[in-house]
This record gives C-alpha cells, sequence and structure tokens, in this order.
C-alpha cells in the first residue's frame, strides 16, 4: 500500500504542477445586425478557447470559437479573415475584461454571413455577406455583452479526481485477511 501512495505522491505532483493549455470563456450579446446586408438582429451565445500566453498588452489569441448566432452554428476565420473588407484585418485576440476586443476584433462566419467583433470607444460589431464591405454605418453597437469563465476542469484536475475514486475503490474492495487465533 505504501508503494501506491508513493507512486500516487509522485504522479500527482508530476500533474499538478503542468500548466494548462487554454481557457475557455462564455460569451453572450445581442448583436443589431445590418439593414444594408441583410443581416438581421440575433443573439450570440458562444464559447471562445483562449491560448494561455498573453501578448504584452494582456490579450490572448482566440485558438476556437463554438456555438450559435441564432440558430446558425459559428465558425471562427483566422486572422486577417475578414472576406468582405480588407480594411478589417481581424486579429482574433480577446481579454477577459473590459476592452475586450482590439481594434481589430474576431471574426466568424454564421448562416452564411461574417461578423467582426471589436472594440473602439465601445463594443460594435460589423455584419456583412460576401458582397457588402463594412461601411462605417453598418458598424453597430452590441448590448447585453458578458463573459463568463467556462467551468471546464484542467486535465490535472480529472487525473486526481479519477485516481482517487480509484484508490477509494480499492480501499474498499481490499479486506482484511482473517488473523488466526492461537490458544495454547
Amino acid at each position: 500500500m505504501i508503494k501506491h501512495l508513493a507512486a500516487f505522491a509522485v504522479f500527482g505532483s508530476a500533474t499538478i504542477g503542468g500548466a494548462a493549455n487554454a481557457a475557455n470563456f462564455v460569451v453572450q450579446y445581442t448583436a443589431a445586425g445590418n439593414a444594408v446586408s441583410g443581416v438581421s438582429a440575433s443573439i450570440f451565445n458562444g464559447v471562445l478557447t483562449i491560448s494561455d500566453t498573453p501578448d504584452i498588452a494582456g490579450f490572448f489569441r482566440v485558438l476556437s470559437i463554438t456555438g450559435t448566432r441564432g440558430s446558425n452554428a459559428v465558425t471562427l476565420l483566422p486572422p486577417g479573415g475578414f472576406p468582405a473588407d480588407s480594411t478589417i484585418p481581424n486579429d482574433n485576440l480577446f481579454r477577459p475584461a473590459p476592452n475586450y476586443f482590439t481594434e481589430l476584433g474576431i471574426s466568424y462566419a454564421a448562416g452564411g454571413n461574417f461578423y467582426n467583433l471589436y472594440f473602439s470607444r465601445d463594443l460594435r460589431e460589423c455584419s456583412s455577406n460576401t458582397s457588402v464591405t463594412c461601411s462605417f454605418g453598418s458598424r453597430n453597437p452590441v448590448s447585453g455583452f458578458r463573459v463568463t469563465p467556462g467551468v471546464v476542469p484542467e486535465p490535472a484536475t480529472w487525473v486526481m479526481m479519477l485516481v482517487g475514486f480509484g484508490m477509494m475503490g480499492a480501499s474498499m474492495r481490499h479486506r482484511r485477511r482473517p488473523t488466526a487465533t492461537a490458544y495454547a
């Protein structure tokens, strides 16, 4: 049993010491839409997965985005990938604090349209399809913007929990061997 506890301590200290590779943030907001390109107002619900290393200004690279805009699934566009307007070379940077995005923002696609969420004095969104560029008048403020940390445990937490359950199960299954009592 001591050998098992020693192995558990070494394994546990090795896994707990490792840093997480990414963090998740739940993002929700209501977008006004764009009458020029025919994009209607809708609600965005999604999860941003960000890198673990910020840049000098405290922004993290957005690695992936999952969720919906209205009833359409969203897909993250690569940096510089906002197709409708070359003046918006999105950088896909996010900071989990006010002024959440840079002026270049993050871009995603949903339902055949393209969206760029960025910060310029306030949070704004440019929505477009491939044939209409984002003119200054089509850049609308967003409302009800909320960011909350995701609740996905780190891998080390899962490992520790599973090892703990395994040890509890093993100790419950282990039966003490009856000792023979000898009378003289």
